[in-house]
């Protein structure tokens, strides 16, 4: 799973994983929420698109991490589910 593959790449890279809640508003909403600082860090999100909700969680983590002022997003989609379309 892409949260495998996100804790092998931290090990790598000598590094911790940030807490980020991905959850759903009572109207049905994807919500995100990023529980740690990430202002002025690269961050490198690790996420497959294997459906159109995980689709649109990535868009609004990517969204949410900027508006965090990450320094830089780094998207890895290990498997891209739309390819062949």
């Amino acid at each position: 799973s892409s949260e495998t593959l996100g804790k092998e790449m931290a090990l790598l890279l000598d590094t911790s994983l940030n807490a980020i809640n991905i959850g759903a508003f009572t109207d049905g909403e994807t919500s995100v929420k990023v529980e740690d600082r990430v202002r002025g860090k690269d961050v490198f999100l690790v996420c497959s698109t294997i459906s159109t909700d995980a689709v649109m969680e990535l868009l609004l983590t990517v969204s949410a991490l900027q508006r965090s002022s990450a320094k830089r997003v780094c998207v890895v989609i290990p498997y891209y589910g739309y390819s062949r379309q």
